[in-house]
């Protein structure tokens, strides 16, 4: 009898050790589904507002073509709500690819005409010329087009094409314009150049700065007049929906002025200035485009 009840209670402590396990077993699975049921939550919840934040980041697709609906509603509202960004310079951003200037062209004068030598963006074109000012640029034949013929600065940028145009003027002028005048020429050719190329993204940059030395020596050139100048270009660039690079603050020296260390004549610079300009440019574009 007694060995009967020895086997017993072995028998009896056997099944209660896998009823121990399993329960323990089951417990432990139990965990396991709770801990990922909470951590589906959480990730679900979570997901939401990331996906809340890249939309809100995200330019709207529909935006970009607002401005050719010409009814009301949501689309148009909220391109007339992105009108903000012409109001203020291009903040910086993340550093364009050299491509993103390959249908580009540049527009300027001599201080321009250095993009061409000086610059990374081998593929850009450059249409610049020495000595070209506000009044003679819509009428003097100055540069050459793909012919080889000499034509004025909008008739060879009409005929590049370009989906982007960085324009650049009134450094040859400071000297016997008023800002009143040069802004007046400058929204001249402005306009023509925006009716030759109405599809072109434009780019208003800022003319540079000069040194200390050229203000004393020069009449009516300072620091003072291409400030008023470049504030005055600022309000022209949001009037005409224009991006506005401010090449002068990415060139001039602490006290606002270009040093003489970089510059050879007061006005125009060394080949590290064009490394840097460009470098400013390329991290102050349209996220628009």
């Amino acid at each position: 009898m007694a060995d009967k009840r020895s086997i017993f209670n072995k028998k009896a402590k056997t099944y209660a050790v896998h009823l121990n396990s399993t329960l323990a077993g089951l417990s432990f699975l139990a965990i396991i589904l709770v801990i990922a049921l909470v951590l589906s939550v959480v990730w679900l919840f979570s997901g939401n507002d990331v996906n809340k934040n890249i939309i809100a980041q995200r330019p709207d697709a529909s935006s970009s073509q607002a401005n050719d609906v010409s009814s009301g509603g949501a689309s148009s509202q909220k391109w007339e709500a992105d009108d903000a960004r012409f109001s203020k310079p291009l903040p910086e951003s993340d550093m364009r690819e050299t491509a993103y200037f390959n249908d580009a062209v540049f527009v300027g004068d001599s201080i321009t005409t250095g993009i061409d030598l000086y610059s990374s963006l081998t593929n850009t074109k450059v249409v610049a010329s020495t000595g070209i000012n506000l009044e003679t640029v819509l009428t003097a034949d100055s540069v050459r087009n793909k012919a080889g013929d000499k034509v004025t600065i909008p008739a060879a940028v009409k005929e590049l094409k370009p989906a982007k145009i960085y324009l650049m003027l009134g450094t040859n002028g400071l000297d016997w314009m008023s800002v009143d005048q040069m802004v007046a020429q400058y929204e001249k050719v402005f306009d023509k150049l925006k009716a030759d190329n109405p599809d072109a993204i434009f780019y208003i940059q800022s003319i540079p700065p000069i040194t200390k030395e050229k203000e004393q020596n020069a009449s009516q050139m300072s620091i003072s007049k291409i400030k008023e100048y470049n504030l005055r270009l600022l309000t022209l660039a949001e009037s005409k929906k224009a991006y506005f690079v401010d090449v002068y603050s990415a060139i001039a020296s602490e006290d606002g002025y270009l040093s003489p260390d970089i510059s050879t004549d007061g006005v125009h610079f060394e080949s590290s200035v064009y490394v840097n300009w460009i470098e400013y440019v390329r991290r102050h574009t349209s996220r628009y485009e």
